[in-house]
């Protein structure tokens, strides 16, 4: 028994439409071809064949829907033949190149450093990882910077100081202000290094340790959600009583 003789003529087709650009009739062939071939009365011999030949066509369906910049479908082509060959490296090339144009640079990297491993001599595999490295360092680092402008302590505002004469000319008047504008000014100095410069470093300790920021969270969840809900309860209660 050969494997659907019907789809002999579509890899074909799909090959010429696919080498004249034609990547809407070009993905149309290969998909037919794909679906021909998915037929459970193969014998043994033959299914390891054809599943070679339905895996070609889901690659080169993907890589027409790249060309179309369908992302998404690509992706989830590629998730058909990694399904079955979980280390394929075209499969991982190309899902890497689909979520990179989806923003999803963090699964692209893990993909393409795993095709890479596959194929380390493969020049648009070696290219493509380089990129998506450079790309999720600069979003690490505009991360970063983003934290701590959000934990960044504001300005100091300057004290202006009152004129030497205004000062020497009415000792308990200008002298006076004088004194009480430098004491607020130092107040406010010591105010802000005690309550608001801490939490920059604080920032900047939670963006260096991702596992801090989470133990964070989860502890904001489990121990001081439930303590504010309690306490709220009992406050609406003495309230009413």
């Amino acid at each position: 028994m050969q494997p659907a003789p019907e789809c002999r003529h579509l890899q074909p087709a799909g090959a010429s439409f696919y080498a004249e650009g034609e990547w809407m009739e070009a993905d149309e062939a290969y998909g037919e071809a794909a679906t021909a071939l998915q037929v459970n009365d193969l014998q043994m011999a033959l299914r390891r064949p054809a599943l070679d030949l339905i895996i070609a066509c889901w690659l080169n369906q993907a890589q027409c829907q790249l060309q179309l910049r369908a992302w998404a479908k690509a992706e989830k082509l590629c998730d058909g033949v990694l399904q079955r060959e979980p280390r394929h490296a075209k499969a991982l090339y190309r899902r890497g190149a689909a979520l990179m144009r989806q923003g999803e640079t963090r699964r692209a990297r893990a993909d393409l450093r795993a095709a890479y491993r596959a194929a380390p001599t493969d020049r648009g595999v070696r290219q493509l990882l380089d990129e998506c490295e450079r790309t999720v360092r600069k979003e690490a680092q505009q991360e970063r910077a983003y934290t701590s402008r959000m934990f960044a302590a504001p300005p100091e505002t300057a004290i202006a100081e009152p004129p030497d004469g205004g000062a020497r000319g009415d000792a308990g008047g200008a002298g006076g202000l004088g004194g009480a504008a430098a004491a607020g000014g130092s107040w406010r100095r010591t105010a802000h290094r005690t309550l608001v410069a801490p939490w920059g470093r604080v920032g900047s300790l939670l963006v260096s340790y991702p596992a801090l920021t989470q133990a964070v969270v989860l502890l904001g969840v489990v121990v001081v959600a439930p303590l504010a809900l309690s306490a709220a309860a009992l406050a609406a209660f003495s309230y009413f009583v």
